[in-house]
């Protein structure tokens, strides 16, 4: 299976680490359903279209399950963010207090 994922907005921000394995695991969810619907027979040949003017049938809701991501990635891959963000912000902190020191005397 091949897939392309454009993300944008909020969810961008996770990293492509953390999307990969997002998308890994829909894969796996989908790989999951479509063993269990094809071993129970569920799956049968497609029905032709509507007749123009009729409605179609209605489907019914599938099972679907909420991703937890920090379940998905880790609580690890979480702990990698927030020590990059904390390295950064302790440097920062580092450099603001030498330029102070030399500036000031």
């Amino acid at each position: 299976v091949t897939t392309e994922l454009n993300i944008t907005g909020r969810p961008a921000q996770f990293g492509r680490g953390m999307i990969a394995e997002v998308g890994n695991k829909l894969i796996g969810q989908f790989a999951d359903c479509l063993s269990r619907k094809l071993a129970a027979g569920a799956i049968s040949a497609p029905t032709p279209a509507p007749a123009a003017g009729t409605a179609p049938a209605e489907l019914s809701e599938p099972d679907v399950e909420p991703i937890d991501m920090l379940a998905v990635t880790g609580a690890s891959a979480m702990a990698k963010q927030l020590a990059k963000y904390a390295t950064a912000f302790a440097a920062g902190v580092l450099v603001g207090w030498l330029v102070s020191r030399c500036g000031g005397g």
